[in-house]
C-alpha cells in the first residue's frame, strides 16, 4: 500500500484484500507440494488441493483484511519442511522450511502458537526414527542431535516473539483468582459456533449458511471418516507416517485452540473456526482421503470429479444463499 498510500481508504483496503488473495493463492500452491511430497496419487492430490479452493469460509477469510492468510502461510510452509524432512532425510531446504517457517508464523499471529510443542514432537520423532535405523548411524544421530538443539533452542526464544509474549500472558493468566466465567456463552455454544464457522458463517459470525447446508457438511464429514475407519479402496496409498504428521499437526492445533477457549479469560468469545486454519492443509488431507477409501475401486477420475463438483456445489450454495443476499440486498 505504500505507493499509494495517499489514495482513498477503500482503494487501500482492496489492496490489502488483494495481498490476502494472493497469500491465499500460495497457501494452496504449497498445498499442492505437500500432497505430492507424501506421495499421494495425482488425481486425490488434486481433490484435496482443490477442496481449499472450494472451502467457503477459508476462501472468505482468506480473502478479507487481516492476518490470517500470513499466519497460515508460514504455518504450512513449516509443515512442507517436516514433510520433506521426514521423507528425505535431514537437507538444508526443508531445515530452511521448518525454521523460516515456525519462527516467521510465530511473529505473524497466536495461532501459530501450537507449532512450538509441535516442533519438539517431531524432532523426536524424527530422532527416534534415526536411531532405528541401522545405516551411517553415526552421521545421523549427529544429525539429529543437532536439529533437536536448534529446535529446542527455537522453542526458548518465542517469548521474545508477539506469539510468545501472549503465550506468557495466557499462562499468568491461568493463576488463581485470574479465570472468571461470568457472562461468558455457553460452553456448547461455542462449540457449535467454532464448528458452523470452520465450513460457512460468514460476517463476522452474522451470516449462517442454513440447517440444510450444514446437515449436508456433517453429513460428508461422516463419511470421510467412516472412509478412514472401514476403507474400500487401498488405491489411495499414503504411507503411516504422512497420517501421523497430519494428525498430530491438527491435534496439536484443535487442543491449542481448546486450552485457550477453556482456560483463559474471555477466550470463549473466541468462537470462530478460523483459528484452526494454520492445519487447512492436513484438514484437506483427511477430508478428501476418507472419501478416496470410502469409495470403491474403479473410476478414480471420475471420483475425483465428482468429489470436486460436489464441494464446489456447496460453496455456490453458501454464495448465493447467505453471502450474496446478506451482502448486496441493497443493490
Amino acid at each position: 500500500m505504500a505507493p499509494l498510500i495517499h489514495e482513498d481508504l477503500s482503494v487501500l483496503l482492496y489492496l490489502a484484500r488483494a495481498s490476502s488473495v494472493i497469500l491465499n493463492a500460495m497457501v494452496i500452491a504449497l498445498a499442492w507440494a505437500i500432497f505430492r511430497e507424501a506421495d499421494l496419487p495425482e488425481g486425490w492430490a488434486v481433490a484435496a488441493t482443490g477442496f481449499l479452493v472450494f472451502w467457503p469460509q477459508h476462501t472468505f477469510i482468506n480473502a478479507s483484511v487481516n492476518e490470517g492468510p500470513m499466519a497460515e502461510l508460514w504455518a504450512t510452509l513449516a509443515l512442507w519442511g517436516w514433510i520433506r524432512l521426514f521423507r528425505r532425510g535431514l537437507c538444508p531446504l526443508g531445515l530452511g522450511a521448518i525454521i523460516g517457517g515456525t519462527g516467521l508464523a510465530l511473529w505473524t499471529k497466536n495461532t501459530a502458537a501450537p507449532l512450538i510443542p509441535l516442533s519438539v514432537v517431531y524432532a523426536a520423532a524424527w530422532g527416534y526414527r534415526i536411531l532405528r535405523s541401522k545405516r551411517q548411524w553415526g552421521w545421523k544421530l549427529t544429525s539429529g542431535v543437532t536439529l533437536a538443539f536448534l529446535l529446542f533452542s527455537a522453542a526458548l526464544l518465542p517469548f521474545r516473539t508477539p506469539v510468545g509474549r501472549w503465550v506468557q500472558g495466557a499462562l499468568r493468566s491461568l493463576e488463581p483468582g485470574n479465570i472468571g466465567g461470568e457472562g461468558l456463552p455457553p460452553l456448547d455454544q461455542t462449540f457449535q459456533l467454532t464448528v458452523e464457522s470452520m465450513w460457512a458463517r460468514f460476517g463476522w459470525m452474522n451470516v449462517s449458511a442454513g440447517w440444510f447446508w450444514y446437515g449436508v457438511v456433517y453429513l460428508l464429514l461422516v463419511i470421510a471418516l467412516e472412509g478412514w475407519m472401514l476403507p474400500r479402496s487401498r488405491r489411495w496409498r499414503v504411507p503411516s507416517w504422512v497420517i501421523g504428521v497430519m494428525g498430530t499437526f491438527v491435534a496439536f492445533t484443535v487442543a491449542g485452540w481448546m486450552f485457550f477457549v477453556m482456560n483463559v479469560p474471555r477466550g470463549r468469545y473466541y468462537a470462530q473456526g478460523r483459528y484452526m486454519f494454520p492445519a487447512a492443509v492436513p484438514l484437506a488431507f483427511f477430508l478428501a482421503g476418507g472419501w478416496a477409501r470410502w469409495i470403491p475401486e474403479g473410476w478414480e477420475g471420475a471420483r475425483v470429479f465428482g468429489f470436486l463438483l460436489l464441494w464446489a456445489l456447496l460453496d455456490a450454495a453458501a454464495f448465493a444463499f447467505a453471502l450474496l443476499p446478506y451482502f448486496y440486498k441493497g443493490g
